[in-house]
């Protein structure tokens, strides 16, 4: 009997305990949805960000729009580096007012990029200086906030400056441009928090895309921090969204693989090449019937129905304008001597329906890509000829070294890509 009583009083324990966290999950959750409803920015026009980081189980608590007061700053930084990475240390490192700054030591454009970039601090009122034979002579008017602005925040919005560049170059070579939204400096709060905190997170930026959300995080110092960046990538990464981390350091990003870790200094190239995978890839991989469209179409709301009635009616009257154009040059080949025949791919029997692209036709559409490496060239080759069977890389380095001859670009022993104006 005495053994029986015991398991029936653990087994009472067990139940009143898991009731307990019942009753505590239950309260969060009532806590959380009053949160929300009290949260203005579900009532905004960043109702999609906010219903985005409340499914992560947060809220926001601010955010900005737009761009820095020192903006400019940060992207002569950048565009400075690494001698401004030196030189900035060097100004928070000395706490006096005025110190001597080396320039002995710099080539002529290493100086060039400083001198620029003392020229912009002067006028944001960080410092003023005077320049001699070998030094330059600084006097320093940082206060604390410009000191944090120096330490890391003139990263961050170089880093965003790079991001959103990218994408518009990369957007202007898709059918219909890619339409995005930039948060920065956002705040969140946990959803069912009673603390007094002002916040539990702050992030750099967000980019917002029609399907997806890409949150980005940029470490200026020597510290990764792996794991807070390891348990924010599992937050936020998701089917179409990504948390991708930048920093100064010079890496190779395939160590962090499957984490997205780049270098800024390769920033461009690497994030393009995500870009393409991303949008590029994925659009080739299926071709959706128009009776899958128009079923998908039913879902959106009638302003929704009229705006991508507008963009149809766009996208097909810049496909008659392209169709009208090839004929037109067709014909004008065709009366013409047979030296003046425009050149096609050599391919494989085995895709046969890619002749449909001439070599004009290709360097056209690579001079809007402009991309600046040989692999990312090739890959943007491939890409164009998926819907048309597929091409060879033989082929594909054929055609590169076709419009090499062409004197479209140029290839130099890095596989870096020099396009000819």
């Amino acid at each position: 009997m005495s053994e029986s009583f015991e398991c029936y009083e653990k087994a009472v324990a067990i139940i009143k305990n898991q009731l307990d966290e019942m009753e505590t999950k239950c309260q969060l959750c009532c806590i959380a949805q009053s949160n929300k409803e009290a949260n203005a920015y579900f009532k905004k026009g960043t109702r999609k960000l906010a219903e985005f980081f409340y499914s992560k189980g947060y809220l926001i608590v601010d955010l900005e729009t737009g761009v820095g007061s020192h903006y400019q700053l940060a992207k002569q930084i950048y565009a400075s580096l690494p001698v401004s990475w030196d030189f900035n240390s060097a100004l928070l490192r000395h706490k006096e007012s005025e110190f001597s700054y080396e320039i002995s030591n710099l080539d002529n454009l290493a100086r060039s990029s400083l001198l620029n970039l003392c020229e912009e601090m002067k006028k944001k009122g960080f410092i003023d200086y005077t320049i001699s034979e070998t030094s330059l002579e600084i006097k320093s008017y940082l206060n604390g906030e410009n000191r944090c602005y120096l330490s890391g925040e003139c990263y961050e919005e170089a880093n965003r400056y790079l991001i959103e560049k990218t994408i518009q170059e990369f957007s202007k070579s898709l059918p219909v441009p890619l339409s995005i939204s930039v948060y920065r400096n956002i705040r969140l709060k946990k959803a069912d928090s009673t603390n007094n905190r002002v916040n539990d997170m702050q992030l750099d930026f967000v980019v917002e895309f029609s399907d997806r959300f890409y949150v980005f995080e940029t470490k200026a110092g020597t510290k990764l921090y792996i794991d807070k960046w390891v348990d924010r990538t599992r937050l936020f990464n998701g089917d179409k969204d990504r948390f991708i981390s930048c920093c100064l350091q010079d890496f190779n990003p395939k160590t962090f693989e499957p984490f997205l870790l780049l270098p800024m200094k390769n920033i461009e190239e690497d994030f393009r090449a995500l870009l393409e995978k991303e949008f590029l890839s994925k659009q080739t991989e299926k071709k959706l019937t128009k009776d899958e469209i128009l079923f998908a179409a039913m879902e959106l709301n009638p302003s929704e129905k009229l705006g991508l009635a507008q963009q149809l009616e766009q996208i097909a009257r810049k496909d008659l304008e392209q169709i009208t154009c090839q004929f037109q040059s067709q014909t004008a080949i065709a009366t013409s001597s047979s030296e003046k025949k425009k050149e096609t791919l050599e391919i494989t029997p085995a895709s046969t329906t890619a002749t449909e692209l001439s070599l004009d036709d290709i360097i056209a559409r690579l001079k809007k890509l402009k991309c600046k490496k040989e692999k990312t060239l090739l890959n943007s080759i491939t890409t164009l000829y998926k819907p048309r069977g597929g091409i060879t890389e033989e082929n594909a380095k054929k055609l590169i070294k076709k419009m090499i001859a062409r004197k479209v670009f140029s290839i130099n022993e890095n596989g870096n890509v020099i396009w000819n104006s």
